[in-house]
């Protein structure tokens, strides 16, 4: 116990950093809405047949998304209503912040599945993958999307000493393999993601049923020039007739 007081506040002050809103150098700046006491992103069509609901990465506001017209895409392409959670601030001296984030989003989910009566998806990327996977064990989603996501931070740890007081923070494999083994899963990687490595994916694929693995050549842990790739395998996921995954393993 005494590691993990020690630990926890170290892994939150670098897994968590402090991010600027955007300022006035940006070219719009958009409202958020509450959902369930949480302030979100939400953009929506009248014709929607689905709700996404999008976890970010750290260093990351959800402003970004509109700014950078990812979430746009998302809508127009999944014809789907976009629902981003904002995350709440780390706490300077918080410990496991983990649960602040992964409270917050099962808020909106819970509220997402009580108004809106169409199919829910949960997309996560990077952090946002463990996120969006500890978030709805209880009542798995639909489907569940995990963009250049980590099979755990003791996974991502290079050294064993610091990953064996880490202990279980955000393992996702575990969850993915257990709590949602069933549930229809995108994988996307990049194949030059050099801060989370490509074999994270491909132990998440193996760690649960009904998965399909994409690797997308010569994208880095952010799609930046990719995100068009990223949003298609994403639609032809959300808008399968079965409820079986598709796309090739790998």
């Amino acid at each position: 116990m005494a590691c993990s007081c020690v630990v926890d506040p170290a892994v939150d002050y670098y897994l968590y950093p402090r991010v600027q809103e955007p300022g006035p150098h940006c070219p719009a700046k958009y409202p958020t809405y509450n959902v369930g006491g949480v302030q979100c992103v939400v953009v929506t069509r009248a014709d929607a047949e689905r709700t996404i609901l999008y976890c970010h990465g750290n260093a990351v506001v959800v402003q970004d998304l509109l700014i950078s017209g990812v979430a746009s895409d998302f809508v127009e392409r999944c014809k789907c209503n976009f629902v981003a959670p904002t995350y709440p601030e780390r706490r300077a001296t918080g410990r496991c912040h983990d649960k602040e984030i992964i409270d917050n989003v099962r808020k909106v989910y819970d509220t997402v599945k009580q108004d809106y009566c169409h199919d829910i998806y949960m997309v996560g990327r990077s952090l946002g993958a463990a996120i969006a996977a500890y978030a709805c064990v209880k009542h798995p989603p639909e489907g569940l999307v995990l963009l250049s996501g980590f099979s755990s931070l003791r996974a991502m740890t290079r050294w064993s000493a610091l990953g064996y007081l880490i202990g279980n923070r955000l393992d996702t494999e575990e969850v993915i393999g257990s709590c949602l083994k069933g549930t229809p899963k995108c994988i996307i990687h990049g194949s030059c993601d050099d801060l989370v490595s490509p074999c994270n994916a491909l132990r998440l694929g193996n760690a649960s049923e009904n998965a399909a693995v994409h690797i997308i050549e010569g994208m880095s842990h952010s799609p930046d020039c990719h995100w068009t790739t990223v949003v298609g395998l994403v639609a032809s996921f959300v808008q399968r007739p079965t409820a079986k995954a598709t796309g090739p393993r790998v």
